[in-house]
């Protein structure tokens, strides 16, 4: 049954191809450098972290850059500038999307543009930043937009048996796509136990081809956030370097790679009572009572005192009505967040790279 679909698949990708060679489908180019960002299979390979990565690193190089993406799940349409470099212009996770959000709050002087067309959004930057560099987000599979290098993430916690086509598994297009990349960044190579066939699998690909490629790993920084309530709501947090011992915790989170998250946490020796997962890029606002209602249910067997989360659940949990954060403050549940953070191994060799894309 999978190697019908398998093929069928291969064939509608083939057809789509020749549209654009054929010139029935146009690509669209631009005249400042594009950096694709992008992935294989779904979600959970560490592609925001490696975005604020490259911003943090042509910062240092002092490479002016501005950030693409296309603001996954938003609810608005058309072109939503996010941070114009300056200041930060849009806070809200349901018109921008979550992870735009949260990189705007953590990088000061980065532009960052949303828009579900990403050409419309690159027409804007060759207008406002037309001697940037652009860091285009989730856009391997954009072949409409003419790019001078592309990137392919790969989680190094990949199994073997994800190595299909979705929905039999967890890939957006076959492996061989992987020979239209210029380089490939394994992900979470630290949090692996053993290398693992899937790994070996992408090597002989890449070998092949002849693509240079890389290893990363992941740390993670904690922060405690309390919600005091003093008239009027407000955030006080708290950098840690281990949870609380007396703390029980609710695990909650709506990502890409949710196990990793859990294997994660391990390292802080977490009280968890319970896991609450939802789907990726899940959408508090809209299922607030939901929400609410499972937190609430959960709290009357177990009584935590803390939830544990992502930043990229964070940024929509803290937007959530007033009603709801103020049950957190009564009840004296803190929330402790998990920041993730990307590096390169053989870094130096990487920033060749940036280096000759800069414009």
């Amino acid at each position: 049954m999978y190697f019908i679909f398998h093929f069928f698949c291969l064939q509608l990708i083939k057809f789509y191809k020749k549209l654009f060679s054929l010139k029935f489908l146009s690509q669209h180019s631009f005249p400042f450098p594009i950096l694709s960002v992008g992935n294989v299979s779904l979600g959970g390979t560490g592609k925001t972290p490696f975005i604020y990565y490259l911003a943090q690193l042509c910062c240092k190089l002092k490479i002016k850059h501005v950030i693409v993406s296309r603001g996954y799940k938003k609810t608005s349409s058309g072109l939503c500038i996010v941070h114009d470099g300056n200041q930060l212009l849009c806070t809200d996770p349901l018109i921008a999307g979550d992870e735009p959000v949260m990189l705007a709050f953590k990088l000061k002087q980065t532009p960052i543009l949303v828009d579900n067309k990403k050409q419309r959004a690159l027409s804007y930057v060759k207008q406002a930043f037309p001697k940037h560099l652009v860091l285009l987000d989730d856009s391997f599979q954009s072949h409409y937009i003419i790019k001078n290098f592309e990137i392919v993430l790969f989680n190094s916690l990949l199994q073997k048996q994800a190595l299909r086509l979705f929905p039999f598994g967890q890939l957006r297009e076959p492996l061989t796509a992987l020979s239209r990349a210029n380089l490939i960044v394994f992900t979470k190579q630290n949090l692996q136990q053993k290398q693992n066939s899937a790994i070996n699998a992408v090597l002989n690909i890449v070998k092949k081809h002849n693509i240079p490629y890389f290893y990363s790993d992941f740390s993670f920084l904690l922060t405690k956030y309390s919600i005091k309530k003093h008239g009027s709501l407000r955030w006080e947090t708290t950098p840690l370097q281990q949870l609380p011992k007396n703390n029980l915790l609710l695990l909650c989170c709506g990502i890409g790679d949710p196990e990793s998250f859990k294997q994660t946490v391990q390292q802080y020796k977490p009280n968890i009572c319970k896991s609450l997962v939802f789907s990726d890029h899940y959408n508090y606002h809209k299922n607030e009572k939901a929400f609410i209602s499972q937190i609430q249910g959960l709290y009357s067997q177990h009584s935590f005192n803390g939830l544990l989360t992502t930043e990229k659940d964070f940024v929509k949990i803290k937007s959530l009505s007033s009603s709801c954060l103020s049950w957190f403050a009564q009840k004296k549940i803190n929330l402790f967040i998990v920041d993730i953070k990307i590096q390169l191994q053989k870094e130096i060799a990487f920033i060749e790279y940036i280096k000759n894309l800069a414009p």
